[in-house]
């Protein structure tokens, strides 16, 4: 997932900031056991409400 701009960082609240970091590591570990086969694409935005997460999963295979 990609970090925060310190700007955007000083704009989220403790609160989200600790939801931010929670979802991170277990999508992380999430992708980790996919393994090298896929390609994942991620955003979020802790800074809206509610709080949107985009995940795009590809097999490297697949043809687009």
């Amino acid at each position: 997932m990609k970090s925060p701009k310190p700007s955007e960082l000083a704009s989220i609240s403790p609160e989200r900031q600790r939801i931010a970091k929670i979802f991170k590591a277990h999508i992380e570990r999430a992708i980790e056991e996919l393994g090298i086969g896929y390609n994942v694409s991620l955003q979020g935005r802790f800074d809206t409400k509610p709080i949107r997460i985009e995940i795009e999963v590809t097999s490297k295979d697949e043809i687009p």
